[in-house]
């Protein structure tokens, strides 16, 4: 038997695999669509690329919402044969400027996660605010040293910190979205606070790294196209919260969504979303506010790898992640996880 007999045999088995588990769908992540001259969590798609990827899918599978998705799971309805979903974390102002025209064109449907606490807030996400502090200020401060619950955080900055985007500040900015990451929201701000203290910015947020406002969200969700899912008050690493703070994070979300929209939110995905970031006792609490599904970062167990299926936990739903790359790679990247 050859190699491509061998490979033909494997991928039939994965097609049978596939029908007798009622079809497959894969999820995948996106955070920002957007020009960036600087990416340090590579977390940003291009329009270029993200339009290509749009046409490639609405051309080759069959897109649905994550609710939609839910929906079918929980009525126990069999999945498309070539099944997929677009996501799109935090809620950021290029979903409705740059991405929503991109799915118009392709009459594409998407989900986006929103948190809800940046909603009308003039202010950027706490990892854009460090980034551009720190990889962008003119010049650092000799010393960072700021306390952190019972521990305190002390860096000495050499003179190289003073040319903006070098290796010792990207370092620095790693360092510190690290420890800030699992904080609670209240600890996380009070880090941030002691850092505007000694790194001072402009306080607004840049106009093409702010989150949406309440009437661009409704502007979303009025297209038809795009569902609205909640993604934390904060988006804090539920997992490193006690189950009181955790309840608040998610139900608080949701409650300030649906105000904001005027329609019932049924749909939530883990901020971070891999192994630790949430528990046994948080999807329980996804489930006990009334979400129908959620969605994580990571590709869960099934076969194929990275894949929904009939049998998946609806709670804990795996995605895969995009990048920065031609449709060609990540069309065949999804027909893995599908099993073609």
């Amino acid at each position: 038997m050859t190699w491509t007999d061998v490979r033909s045999s494997g991928m039939t088995a994965l097609r049978r695999l596939r029908s007798a588990r009622g079809g497959t769908v894969v999820v995948l992540t996106y955070h920002r669509i957007a020009e960036a001259d600087r990416d340090p969590l590579g977390i940003t798609v291009t329009p270029a690329h993200f339009a290509e990827h749009v046409a490639a899918f609405a051309d080759r599978y069959e897109l649905l919402t994550v609710g939609d998705l839910t929906r079918l799971l929980a009525e126990g309805r069999p999945l498309p044969r070539r099944g997929l979903c677009i996501t799109l974390d935090d809620g950021y102002i290029d979903a409705l400027t740059t991405a929503l025209p991109i799915l118009a064109r392709h009459d594409a449907v998407a989900t986006v996660f929103a948190c809800s606490g940046f909603i009308d807030e003039r202010r950027e996400f706490w990892w854009d605010e460090l980034e551009d502090a720190i990889l962008s200020s003119p010049r650092l401060p000799e010393r960072i040293e700021f306390a952190v619950g019972d521990a305190c955080f002390a860096r000495e900055l050499p003179f190289t910190t003073s040319a903006p985007g070098s290796d010792v500040r990207r370092q620095l900015f790693t360092d510190l979205r690290d420890l800030i990451e699992p904080l609670s929201s209240a600890d996380r701000e009070d880090v941030l606070y002691a850092l505007r203290g000694r790194i001072p910015r402009e306080p607004f947020a840049r106009d093409d790294r702010r989150p949406l406002t309440g009437e661009e969200l409704r502007g979303l969700a009025a297209s038809g196209l795009v569902e609205i899912g909640a993604h934390t008050v904060n988006h804090v690493r539920l997992g490193a919260l006690p189950l009181d703070e955790q309840r608040e994070e998610i139900e608080g979300s949701k409650r300030r969504l649906e105000e904001i929209l005027d329609r019932r939110v049924g749909t939530f995905s883990y901020p971070h979303g891999t192994p630790g970031s949430f528990t046994i006792d948080t999807e329980r609490l996804v489930r006990e506010v009334g979400f129908a599904g959620a969605v994580t970062t990571s590709l869960g167990r099934g076969l194929p790898w990275g894949s929904v299926s009939r049998r998946s936990d609806r709670f804990a739903l795996p995605r895969t992640a995009t990048a920065d790359a031609p449709a060609a790679e990540l069309v065949a990247l999804i027909d893995k996880r599908l099993g073609l």
